[in-house]
């Protein structure tokens, strides 16, 4: 009950402030990378083929809210040549200072934009920083296994697991990937880095398991 009450308040606050956007059937095996500087850093330091061929532009950036990337989301699943089978949407550590019901409300519209048949991934961000931070992004934890129990074909993989194994995939700042400071060394030469390479493989897990879904 008290997952169907966020949801029914999500939804209520997203049809009354705007209109229901056109969908269409997903292009089989495509992908739609959605996300903030996490999902951003892993795209680039990663060098996987899987996230190269995926649809992350306008959808994944530095500094993104979920707000951010609900334009772009909103045209692709409405273009018939491009509406992604999969979602990924990894969201969270930009809303560890403010989490409360219109953010909520625009992370359900975001996680609902996606064609009904299409499968949803969500990747928990993980509360590393005590305090109002961890309580926000354990909301947001909360919201998303909401989403996934309410919403069929939706799937929540957890970057803190990953986290707990290898503490060393986090940066000095508890948030961020650790990839290479200096980013002209690595770019004249660049190889997948292991820490860009595991959020990637947690995404992978994620999409597998929508694979396999009937």
């Amino acid at each position: 009950m008290k997952y169907l009450a966020i949801l029914v308040s999500a939804v209520a606050f997203v049809v009354g402030t705007c209109e229901a956007p056109a969908k269409q059937q997903p292009v089989p095996n495509s992908v739609a990378l959605v996300g903030d500087s996490i999902l951003w850093q892993a795209i680039l330091y990663g060098q996987d083929e899987m996230a190269n061929n995926a649809e992350s532009d306008q959808l994944t950036y530095p500094g993104w809210e979920p707000k951010h990337a609900q334009p772009r989301l909103t045209q692709l699943v409405a273009d018939p040549a491009r509406s992604p089978e999969t979602v990924v949407i990894a969201f969270g550590q930009n809303m560890a200072d403010r989490y409360g019901a219109h953010e909520r409300a625009e992370l359900f519209s975001l996680i609902y934009t996606a064609s009904d048949s299409s499968c949803v991934v969500l990747i928990k961000p993980h509360p590393a920083i005590p305090g109002t931070a961890a309580a926000n992004l354990n909301a947001v934890r909360t919201d998303m296994e909401a989403a996934a129990s309410t919403r069929p074909n939706t799937f929540v993989m957890d970057w803190s697991n990953t986290v707990y194994s290898h503490p060393e995939y986090l940066a000095l700042d508890n948030v961020h990937i650790n990839v290479p400071e200096d980013w002209f060394a690595w770019s004249a030469a660049p190889y997948a880095v292991p820490a860009a390479q595991a959020y990637l493989n947690l995404v992978k897990q994620g999409i597998s398991e929508c694979q396999q879904t009937p």
